[in-house]
């Protein structure tokens, strides 16, 4: 580095680069004008994957059910631990 105002300038890029890095992954850094804890994007994609993935489960233990492979009282259980997941 030549001078202070060159390594101001890249540490000025690098803060931006970091910063958007961070955003786009979804980490959220304390902020004084917000109290409120918002939700990253990681955790809003995580969320519905698992949402989806509990909506696909409880159909085919319907599916199950429809074909006498499973009591009423099976799918009775696992739908409210699946529900739970998605509602």
């Amino acid at each position: 580095m030549r001078d202070l105002g060159d390594f101001f300038a890249y540490g000025g890029m690098v803060y931006a680069v970091v910063a958007s890095f961070l955003f786009l992954i979804g980490v959220n850094l304390p902020s004084p004008f917000n109290d409120k804890a918002e939700v990253g994007y990681l955790h809003k994609l995580k969320k519905n994957m698992v949402s989806k993935k509990a909506r696909i489960e409880l159909l085919e233990c319907k599916k199950l059910l429809d074909a006498g492979a499973i009591t009423q009282e099976e799918f009775d259980k696992k739908s409210e631990e699946l529900k739970d997941l998605f509602l």
